[in-house]
């Protein structure tokens, strides 16, 4: 019988991946969306620029959305050899091996950029959509106050 630790590990692991993948999915949708319904002009200061400026900024968003799962994955791998050789380990009474100590960095440095992809994912998500905000009023608002003028 499992025990309830494992059993709230799993439903975590299950909800993070879920969740990421739920992201992933509707930043990939707005992207689809916003390259589509856009205007387009030259680069320049106007709002056709600041909409083409969220779409790049929400494909960043589904970039590091991306490295963040493939991250996971790779911490999920290792934290298998890690359980394995711990397993072998103990069956042999051999204190922790080099390899151990080498699975157990690799595990931290994945943890790390996990949690850096995680904020640049959100921080580029947010920063698009106040960008597309910021282009939709400047191309209403803007016409009217250079107009009273």
């Amino acid at each position: 019988m499992e025990s309830r630790s494992l059993d709230m590990h799993r439903s975590y692991r299950e909800a993070q991946f879920k969740f990421d993948n739920f992201v992933l999915v509707i930043i990939l949708a707005v992207c689809a969306y916003l390259g589509q319904s856009n205007p387009y002009a030259k680069i320049g200061m106007n709002p056709e620029t600041m909409y083409f400026l969220s779409l790049v900024t929400l494909v960043g968003a589904a970039y590091f959305g991306f490295r963040r799962i493939e991250y996971t994955i790779e911490i999920y791998k290792h934290n298998s050899l890690q359980l394995h050789v711990a397993e072998v380990e103990e069956q042999s009474r051999v204190a922790k091996t080099k390899d151990l100590l080498v699975i157990e960095k690799a595990i931290i440095k994945f943890k790390e950029k996990t949690q850096q992809f995680y904020n640049r994912r959100n921080r580029l998500m947010l920063l698009g959509i106040c960008l597309y905000v910021t282009a939709k009023y400047w191309e209403v608002y803007l016409p009217v106050v250079t107009n009273i003028g």
